[in-house]
């Protein structure tokens, strides 16, 4: 999802007020391809361990 559309969808009138609610979620707005697969990779293991809760 775009940011633009969280915007639109939380009812934020300016890109900065969506950025700040991102960052306060704990949310890297420069997340790419290696944090992508580092993340998956967390995951997996994480899921083999049993320490994830299917929803």
């Amino acid at each position: 999802m775009s940011s633009g559309k969280l915007r639109e969808l939380l009812g934020f009138s300016t890109p900065l007020e969506a950025d700040k609610f991102l960052k306060s979620k704990g949310v890297d707005l420069d997340y790419d391809k290696e944090d992508f697969m580092s993340d998956r990779q967390t995951h997996e293991q994480l899921e083999k361990e049993g320490k994830l809760k299917r929803l």
